[in-house]
């Protein structure tokens, strides 16, 4: 009996004792006292190798990240600052969007899904500390109006009635249109862009009676879109055409196998329109390298041991 009692503060220690290990082992190092999970660091370090090819770069990159990641976390509690409901709300819907779409591949890296919400979360503090500084009502806040310019420098609104320069044959192929088919298209193109610029008819009813000629139903008016570079929804020469076409003008643009009636739109002209949308990824256009610049300056002053 003695031999039993004996036994069980044993097995309790030893419990404990495990357990106890297997929480250190799960941390790659702590940086100031702060742990970075080992998901957290090989999360950065496959971000690393994306920018880097040597290895000892990539660990150096990697390196870089985790301090930066603290850095953050820092500056958020030396300013008094908590996350925003909205942003806690957006970290959870990121991180399930992310691990819907990797999570086999983050399971095989030993990166789980509480490492990549903190990943993301590191993301919407940066934001938490952009506000409190350049927020309308930061401390050093940036005016409406600066941010009003700087969406039209980002953005292209327009208007437009697409075209196609082909066709399909008899074999159901896709071909391009005639010379004569094509020239027609540009002439009729080029006629609504002129009606529009000289005020005789609208965009959105040549849209209406284009569509018409084609046996299609058209029941709503043309959306503004916005565009801007290197989005990947239209080319780079189609940005560049549209951004060069006088705000309330149509020219006729040309991009890949369709032809368009493009009205260049005014996108920010009061607090209802298309900017107070975009608003948040304007000031981050403005002012994160500032973030940016203000969390690495923290973190080149933190230790780290391993």
């Amino acid at each position: 009996m003695k031999r039993i009692l004996f036994l069980i503060p044993l097995v309790m220690l030893l419990a404990f004792a495990f357990s106890s290990c297997s929480s250190k082992d799960d941390v790659q190092m702590t940086v100031d006292g702060i742990e970075i999970k080992k998901g957290v660091y090989n999360y950065y370090l496959e971000e690393a190798a994306k920018e880097a090819s040597d290895n000892e770069k990539v660990a150096e990159i990697a390196l870089q990240k985790c301090k930066e990641f603290v850095a953050a976390q820092i500056l958020l509690n030396e300013k008094n600052l908590s996350v925003r409901a909205y942003f806690k709300r957006k970290t959870a819907e990121d991180t399930e969007a992310l691990w819907n779409m990797f999570g086999e591949h983050y399971k095989k890296s030993e990166i789980s899904k509480a490492d990549i919400n903190s990943v993301i979360f590191s993301r919407y503090i940066k934001k938490e500390i952009l506000h409190y500084y350049y927020d309308t009502d930061g401390i050093k806040p940036v005016s409406v109006m600066d941010l009003k310019e700087e969406f039209v420098d980002l953005y292209v609104g327009f208007k437009a009635i697409e075209g196609s320069l082909t066709k399909e044959n008899n074999m159901g192929e896709t071909v391009a249109l005639s010379e004569a088919e094509a020239e027609a298209l540009r002439k009729k193109f080029s006629s609504m862009a002129s009606q529009i610029n000289n005020k005789t008819a609208t965009i959105d009813e040549l849209n209406e009676s284009y569509n018409e000629a084609l046996g299609l139903i058209v029941t709503d008016t043309l959306p503004i879109i916005l565009a801007k570079k290197d989005d990947g929804l239209y080319d780079e020469s189609f940005f560049e055409k549209v951004i060069n076409i006088p705000h309330g003008f149509a020219r006729v643009v040309e991009s890949g196998s369709s032809i368009y009636v493009v009205e260049r739109a005014v996108i920010a002209t009061n607090d209802d329109d298309a900017f107070s949308q975009y608003s948040e990824e304007v000031l981050e256009s403005m002012k994160m390298d500032s973030i940016d610049k203000m969390i690495k300056k923290r973190a080149d002053k933190l230790t780290v041991e391993y």
